[in-house]
C-alpha cells in the first residue's frame, strides 16, 4: 500500500536499568526584577541569538532569577535586542562575545549550530547553557561533556519541561507509588498546525530540525526522569504534511524490563487534543489534560514573579481513578525560574547544574536513533 507520507519503524536497544536516571518586545520589558536578596554581584550573561525562544524564555527567566545581568547579545545583522535591553552591548559574532568578560554564554540558535558554538565557548572557559535539543548527535554531546570537564566550567541544557506543572504533579504520583506498580504510560505533545512554517525546523535540509528533535527531546527527557532508561524503543516517525518536509509526527513505544510500556507521541495534525498524560497501574489510573501555562504566560508578558505564574486552572487538573472512585488531583505550581537559579548556584557554589549535560546527552542518544529511522525511509523512498 502506498502512503502520501513517509513512515518508518525500527527497534533500537538501550541496555540500562529502568531506575538509572533518578512576544512582543514591549511585553518583555514589563518584567520586574527583585535583587533585594542579592549579596554578590550579578553574573554577566551573553545571549547568542535573539529569536522567539531567546525573547520569550531565556531573557525573562534570566532576569527573573535575580542572579544574572544580560550584558551582551550576539546578533549578526540586526539590533532587535536594543529595544528591550538598552544597556546590553550588541556584538556581531560569537568570537566578539568570547572576547568579553561574560560569565555565562546562552546559546539560542538553530540546533545544527549548537555544537560548534558551545565548543568554542567552553574552550574559552565560559560557562554555557544550550537551548534544547542539546546538539545533533550523541557523539557531539559526549564531546561537549568532555570539553566542559576539561575546562572546569559549567555546562547545562535548557530542558525546561522538567518544571512544567503537569510533569511535577505526575512525578509526585510516580515517586509516591500512588498508582501502585505502573504498567502503562503515555506522554503527548500534540498540536494542530496543518500549514507548515517556512523555518529551519520544518526544512528537511536542516540537521537537528523536525518534531523528534524539537518536541521529542522534551518527552524523552521527561520519560527518563520518571522511569529511567528503557530496554528497547520502537520508533515510528512520519512526515504527514508532505514527504518533502521534516518529520512532523512520531510515536516511540518504550519497553522496560519490569513490563512497563511508555508511549511518547507528538503530531502536528491533532485537532481534538486528548490527555497530555495517561498512567495506569495496579492501584489506579491517572489522566491529565491541558498544557502547562508558563509558556503562554511568558508570551503575554506575565512576570515569573506574578502570584498566578505557573498555576494551572482547576479545569485542567488531573483525575485519579481508584476502583469506582474518581478524585481530582491539584496540579503543582510550575516553576521555570528554578533553572537559571540552579545555573547560578552551579557557577558560584559548585552545585550540580539543574540539567546535567550527561542527562542531555542521553536524550540525544535516543532522539538521534529515532530520527535516523526517518532519514533511512526518505532515502529508500
Amino acid at each position: 500500500m502506498s502512503h502520501p507520507f513517509s513512515v518508518t519503524t525500527c527497534w533500537c536497544w538501550l541496555v540500562r536499568s529502568r531506575h538509572t536516571t533518578s512576544v512582543s518586545n514591549a511585553l518583555i520589558s514589563t518584567f520586574s526584577l527583585d535583587y533585594t536578596h542579592m549579596t554578590s554581584p550579578l553574573l554577566r550573561a551573553g545571549l547568542v541569538g535573539f529569536g522567539f525562544v531567546a525573547k520569550v524564555f531565556h531573557l525573562p527567566l534570566l532576569q527573573a532569577s535575580g542572579r544574572f545581568e544580560i550584558t551582551h547579545v550576539v546578533e549578526r545583522t540586526q539590533s532587535l535586542s536594543a529595544a528591550v535591553l538598552p544597556r546590553a552591548t550588541i556584538v556581531r559574532s560569537l568570537d566578539d562575545l568570547l572576547a568579553t568578560d561574560v560569565d555565562l554564554v546562552v546559546i539560542v540558535t538553530p540546533t545544527n549550530m549548537h555544537y560548534a558554538q558551545a565548543k568554542a565557548a567552553l574552550e574559552a572557559k565560559k560557562h554555557v547553557v544550550v537551548d534544547k535539543p542539546f546538539c545533533v548527535s550523541h557523539a557531539e554531546a559526549l564531546d561537549l561533556v568532555a570539553t566542559a570537564k576539561a575546562n572546569n566550567v559549567v555546562l547545562s541544557v535548557f530542558h525546561n519541561r522538567r518544571w512544567d506543572s503537569d510533569f511535577l504533579t505526575v512525578q509526585d504520583l510516580v515517586q509516591q507509588k500512588t498508582l501502585g506498580d505502573l504498567q502503562y504510560a503515555e506522554i503527548h505533545y500534540d498540536r494542530y498546525r496543518p500549514e507548515p512554517k517556512q523555518n529551519w525546523r520544518e526544512s528537511p535540509e536542516t540537521l537537528g530540525g523536525g518534531l523528534v528533535y524539537d518536541l521529542g527531546s522534551h518527552l524523552v527527557d521527561q520519560m527518563l526522569r520518571l522511569f529511567g532508561t528503557p530496554e528497547s524503543i520502537h520508533a515510528d516517525v512520519q512526515s504527514q504534511r508532505g514527504a518533502n518536509l521534516n518529520d512532523d509526527y512520531f510515536r516511540l513505544e518504550c519497553r522496560y524490563a519490569d513490563g512497563l510500556i511508555v508511549v511518547l507521541t507528538a503530531g502536528m495534525l491533532v485537532k481534538e487534543l486528548g490527555p497530555k498524560f495517561i498512567l495506569r497501574g495496579s492501584a489506579g489510573s491517572f489522566e491529565k489534560y491541558g498544557l502547562d501555562e508558563q509558556e503562554a504566560a511568558l508570551r503575554d508578558g506575565v512576570s515569573p514573579h506574578d502570584a498566578a505564574f505557573g498555576v494551572e486552572p482547576e479545569s485542567i487538573h488531573g483525575t485519579l481513578t481508584r476502583g469506582e472512585t474518581k478524585t481530582t488531583v491539584p496540579s503543582r505550581r510550575g516553576d521555570y525560574i528554578v533553572f537559571y537559579r540552579g545555573v547560578a548556584d552551579a557557577i558560584e557554589h559548585g552545585a550540580a547544574p539543574p540539567v546535567s549535560p550527561e542527562d542531555a546527552a542521553h536524550v540525544i542518544q535516543i532522539v538521534e536513533t529515532a530520527k535516523q529511522t526517518h532519514r533511512r525511509t526518505q532515502e529508500d523512498a
